[in-house]
């Protein structure tokens, strides 16, 4: 009896000991919880880079990949509800009973910098704080842009910024996804604006850039941001919705 207490009692105190023992230490934990690449993928969307090459961020409704590329960062973005079809469309499937339309892509911004050679490359997706960052040096510059998704405000942002003054010249544009044919783009005042419908829903979407110091023109086909600030330099904020009804436009979105 008293044998059979000792050996309970040594391995209540080996069991203790493993339970209170951490499994990493903190610094290892983060480093583990991070996908890190020293190199640019080179692709664009067009060639299925979002597949193999991108980085995904996401709240649960709108959702966004980065791909990371130096001169041109690709920044494709979705809304979970944009569908096409109906309960009798069975083009996009099989031909089974539940190939109901296709989920659709809303498209992604091109953001040009002007960047053709670099150092010190970094991209990462921090799987601990649901962020995304890219960092490079490039003629003395140390540039970087992080990416996330917010819940609270529904809304994506990406933020473009350098350690010296002046030293971000950016142009912006959008491409529509390739299933939202009537869908019209429009430029206006720093937004750019997306809207259309499919078979039942309507959609918008809605870009807005905002400069930290510089100058910021708006044309007909992008918006440029020249010799923007020093740390926040630009910031870019996402906003999609649908409505399940093809006959109206959508509300407009929070900016």
């Amino acid at each position: 009896m008293r044998t059979n207490l000792k050996l309970t009692i040594a391995a209540l105190a080996l069991l203790c000991s493993a339970l209170c023992t951490p499994l990493h230490a903190a610094g290892d934990y983060a480093s583990k919880m991070k996908l890190r690449y020293t190199s640019q993928s080179g692709k664009t969307p067009s060639e299925g880079a979002w597949m193999e090459y991108s980085l995904p961020i996401g709240n649960g409704q709108l959702g966004a990949t980065f791909i990371g590329a130096l001169d041109k960062e690709y920044l494709q973005f979705n809304e979970k509800t944009l569908w096409t079809g109906d309960k009798d469309d069975f083009s996009y499937g099989a031909g089974s009973s539940y190939d109901y339309g296709a989920y659709q892509n809303f498209g992604y911004l091109k953001i040009t910098t002007g960047h053709s050679s670099s150092s010190n490359y970094n991209r990462e997706l921090d799987l601990s704080t649901a962020t995304g960052k890219v960092s490079y040096t490039s003629s003395s510059v140390n540039y970087t842009r992080e990416y996330i998704a917010s819940y609270p405000h529904n809304v994506v942002v990406a933020r473009f910024s350098a350690n010296k003054t002046g030293k971000q010249n950016l142009t912006i544009s959008l491409t529509k996804g390739q299933g939202l044919s009537n869908g019209s783009v429009s430029y206006s005042n720093g937004v750019i604006s997306l809207s259309g419908s499919l078979t039942t829903v309507s959609y918008g979407a809605r870009i807005k850039v905002i400069n930290i110091g510089g100058t910021i023109t708006t044309s007909s086909s992008n918006i440029k941001v020249l010799q923007s600030g020093e740390k926040l330099g630009v910031n870019k904020f996402f906003h999609c919705i649908t409505c399940y009804s093809f006959r109206i436009a959508c509300p407009r979105t929070p900016f």
